[in-house]
């Protein structure tokens, strides 16, 4: 599926920009714990980054990007999901892995 396809290359992109999507998420649950003062996991901010992306579905259907983003938070949370999963970095054949359970 194409828009599956285009999670995978924007997952690829970001991390090009951004680095690991395992390190960013890490990052944003540690800023989000000092914070709120809690203790927020990587899918914590995984599952938030859903409820964000199907806000602007709810205000906007049309708009493709959301839809690309919403799967890929959807395969991050499914990762951070599995504590055996948690690792400091994920290879390019993981998040084929990530994109091909998502196909299923």
């Amino acid at each position: 599926m194409k828009i599956l396809d285009d999670a995978k290359e924007i997952i690829s992109e970001r991390g090009s920009d951004y680095g690991g999507f395992v390190e960013s998420f890490n990052r944003a649950s540690a800023i989000a714990s000092t914070l709120s003062g809690k203790d927020i996991t990587s899918y914590d901010v995984a599952v938030v980054m859903m409820a964000v992306k199907q806000a602007r579905i709810n205000n906007d259907p049309m708009k493709y990007d959301s839809w690309v983003d919403l799967i890929a938070y959807c395969g991050f949370a499914s990762y951070f999901a599995s504590p055996s999963q948690r690792k400091s970095k994920i290879t390019d054949e993981e998040v084929d892995f990530i994109m091909g359970k998502l196909r299923e």
